[in-house]
Order: C-alpha cells, then sequence, then structure tokens
C-alpha cells in the first residue's frame, strides 16, 4: 500500500502507470489511470474505499477502512436523514428506519467471544443514540 501528503485543490490528480520493466526489451508502459481524489474527497456518496461483503478483522481479506462498519452506518444514517442503528441487547439483529436486519452468526460469535469488540460495540451503541440530533 502507498500512501501520499496533497493539497487540494492545487494535487487534485493521481496518475498510476504500469510498466513492463524487463532485460529483453524496451521499458513498456502496459497500462495507465487517472484518479480524481478532490471529486472522491467531495462525493456524497462515500467514495473513500470500497466495502467488502464481510468483515474480517484479520487475514488477507482484513478490513481495510480507517472506519468501522458500525460507524460508517451510522454516519451514512445521519447523512440521509435516517434515525441511527438501534443494535439488540444480543447483538443478534439491528434496526435501522424500522427494518430489522439479522447479523450473520459469524459476527454474533465473534462478537460474543472477543470482550474489547463488545466493550466498543457499547460505547458506540451509546453515542449513535443521542436524544436529538442536529444535521
Amino acid at each position: 500500500s502507498y500512501e501520499f501528503d496533497v493539497q487540494l485543490p492545487f494535487q487534485s490528480l493521481i496518475r498510476i502507470q504500469i510498466w513492463d520493466w524487463d532485460m529483453a526489451s524496451f521499458n513498456d508502459m502496459v497500462g495507465e489511470t487517472k484518479i480524481d481524489i478532490e471529486n472522491r474527497w467531495f462525493s456524497c456518496h462515500r467514495a473513500t474505499c470500497g466495502l467488502p461483503k464481510r468483515y474480517d478483522s484479520a487475514g488477507y481479506n482484513n478490513w481495510r477502512d480507517t472506519k468501522k462498519p458500525t460507524i460508517i452506518l451510522t454516519e451514512l444514517c445521519r447523512t440521509t436523514n435516517i434515525n441511527v442503528p438501534d443494535y439488540a441487547a444480543d447483538f443478534r439483529s439491528v434496526t435501522v428506519d424500522d427494518k430489522i436486519f439479522e447479523c450473520d452468526p459469524e459476527c454474533v460469535e465473534f462478537v460474543m467471544n472477543t470482550k474489547s469488540s463488545v466493550d466498543i460495540l457499547i460505547d458506540i451503541q451509546y453515542v449513535q443514540q443521542p436524544k436529538h440530533i442536529s444535521i
């Protein structure tokens, strides 16, 4: 992975090139793409990092985003004027906008067996249920 420091709006484009650097022939450019980071930064569609279908805390598919899924869901609810998520006491379901979503059994098992995750989720739950939200 790479990390860049930029100053918006002066450096708003990232150009990525893939080169074939072999000994047998000239250095050939295989492909190139340009990413408008200013457009992604100011987008209302959360164009910062793709979301995988499942949350893995370790391994080759570990979570790469800086925000946890619970935080992302809360922010999405706030920006779309939907009530913040309400997690069941046993973390087996979450209610968003009067719709109940059942949690994956593996997720529930992970939360129940990891004390720090439960503590974090409890802290987040209290933060997510203010009496009044100003948007």
